[in-house]
């Protein structure tokens, strides 16, 4: 797999903490990944790094990257981490609903891995 990096997103902050953002600028459509609690870099980065462990992530894109890269925190919180094309390698991440279908089928997984 290329090189692939945890960098966040504004968007999906309530608070930059150690993301050395100018400025969070949460968009009242996506999910806020600082919800419940402030991520910090370091755990974000773990979080990816451990779902690439346990090959956690969707097909190959075109570039050679996966578009998704999800992961489950030490409290069971289900992150979905996602790449742009016009960020190649770099990714942002939001934890996934409770209702959402896919944070349960990824709780699953990530417990037999």
């Amino acid at each position: 797999m290329l090189e692939v990096r945890y960098i966040g997103s504004g968007h999906h902050k309530r608070n930059p903490a150690d993301y050395h953002f100018d400025r969070a600028n949460p968009r009242p459509t996506k999910s806020l990944c600082d919800a419940n609690r402030v991520i910090t870099l370091v755990e974000a980065q773990d979080l990816i790094k451990s779902g690439i462990s346990k090959k956690m992530f969707s097909s190959f894109q075109e570039d050679g990257l996966p578009k998704y890269i999800w992961s489950v925190s030490d409290v069971g919180e289900v992150f979905e981490a996602k790449t742009h094309p016009n960020t190649l390698g770099m990714y942002h991440g939001y934890p996934l609903e409770d209702e959402d279908d896919m944070s349960d089928y990824i709780s699953k997984i990530w417990s037999t891995r």
